[in-house]
């Protein structure tokens, strides 16, 4: 589960930092063009993305961990 999360979090600052060169390239050479943006915002929404998801699994991982705990107290 964390080896996608890992593997998506990577594609997804290689997008920011594709976006960001391109966007810069674009500049210099005085064309304005969209491409670079689309592939910088790409990149942040989907590390965003990560990021919310990675929170919500630790949560449940605390959730999971705190019934463990009571139905251990329950049954003794």
């Amino acid at each position: 589960m964390y080896d996608s999360l890992r593997s998506v979090k990577i594609i997804s600052l290689i997008l920011i930092s594709l976006g960001i060169v391109f966007f810069l390239l674009e500049l210099t050479a005085g064309s304005v063009s969209i491409f670079g943006l689309v592939l910088f915002m790409t990149g942040f929404g989907l590390h965003s993305l990560m990021r919310a998801v990675r929170s919500e699994i630790e949560k449940l991982r605390i959730d999971n961990a705190e019934l463990r705990r009571q139905m251990k107290d329950k049954w003794r």
